[in-house]
């Protein structure tokens, strides 16, 4: 039996209340020899909101990863060409480690 002990790491939680941890815990026990796993949760969080998304590529930005990739652009400038050619705000804009994950 292999028992894992989980505590909440959501940043919602972390922006309600900084500087006090969140009383949600979860617990699963997997039984090594049946592969039959238990989930258990204890207490609540202290936001009751979600994280936000991360934001997705669209299927133009795609297209457009696509079409610089046969030039060989490096994933920054290809961060940077869609955050001019689509006008993406900063706070909107994938991540750079989608565009690695991608080419």
């Amino acid at each position: 039996m292999r028992t894992r002990l989980l505590h909440c790491k959501c940043k919602a939680c972390k922006a309600v209340a900084p500087y006090a941890s969140c009383p949600w815990k979860g617990k699963t026990q997997t039984c090594i020899l049946s592969n039959v796993v238990s989930i258990s949760e204890f207490g609540q969080h202290v936001s009751p909101l979600r994280p936000p998304r991360r934001p997705r590529l669209t299927e133009e930005m795609k297209a457009f990863v696509r079409d610089m990739c046969t030039y060989n652009h490096n994933p920054m400038n290809i961060d940077n060409g869609i955050a001019r050619r689509f006008q993406v705000a900063e706070a909107t804009m994938p991540t750079l480690a989608i565009f690695q994950r991608f080419v």
